[in-house]
């Protein structure tokens, strides 16, 4: 999401230049010297600031293949009986939660997996070769979704989406090249809408 946009950048301020750092573990911006972040999560840490620029839809998939061997559900309380491909957080090293909206109320749920692993995109083609179901953010499966290589399971309980923030350390006046960044991160995501 964020490349495109430093790119430009890059291409209209050839004095810029940019550390990028592409990971999922979560960085302290103070204490490394870094201008921003981009978080999908809830915010807690109040030495922050931060302006939400999109969000997040999660989605529970898997391939046609796998739903013909093994049965489409219809409801959360099947799920047991399903193999599952999971996310291992790179920082903390946990099993990421399969999230559901359940009676109005999001539920976290940690299936038994049949195959864990740190790489989204690994998700995504893990599921597309027929390993199991598995959950991940909408627009990293969008193309398997559209051609029909992954199925969505369970579309009437989604999670609620997760907002998508830059966030940059509040005990500093905001430089010139961190608002330009924030204006054209927000711009490119109404564009695109690239992060659902």
């Amino acid at each position: 999401m964020a490349m495109p946009v430093v790119a430009r950048m890059l291409r209209d301020y050839p004095e810029l230049r940019a550390d990028v750092r592409m990971s999922d573990q979560q960085c302290d911006l103070i204490r490394e010297g870094l201008d921003a972040a981009v978080r999908i999560m809830p915010l807690d840490d109040s030495r922050l600031a931060y302006r939400q620029v999109d969000e997040q839809h999660l989605t529970l998939c898997a391939s046609a293949a796998y739903l013909e061997r093994r049965g489409l559900p219809a409801h959360p309380d099947q799920l047991p009986d399903h193999d599952f491909v999971v996310f291992r957080n790179p920082t903390s090293g946990r099993q990421r939660p399969v999230q559901l909206q359940l009676g109005g109320a999001m539920i976290n749920l940690y299936p038994p997996y049949r195959v864990i692993l740190d790489d989204g995109e690994a998700l995504v083609q893990a599921a597309r070769l027929g390993a199991g179901l598995t959950q991940v953010p909408a627009y990293m499966a969008a193309e398997e979704l559209m051609r029909g290589d992954l199925v969505e399971v369970l579309p009437n309980f989604r999670p609620s989406p997760m907002p998508i923030s830059v966030v940059w350390p509040g005990n500093r006046l905001m430089p010139s090249r961190l608002r330009v960044f924030i204006d054209a991160l927000v711009a490119h995501c109404q564009r695109t809408s690239s992060c659902h």
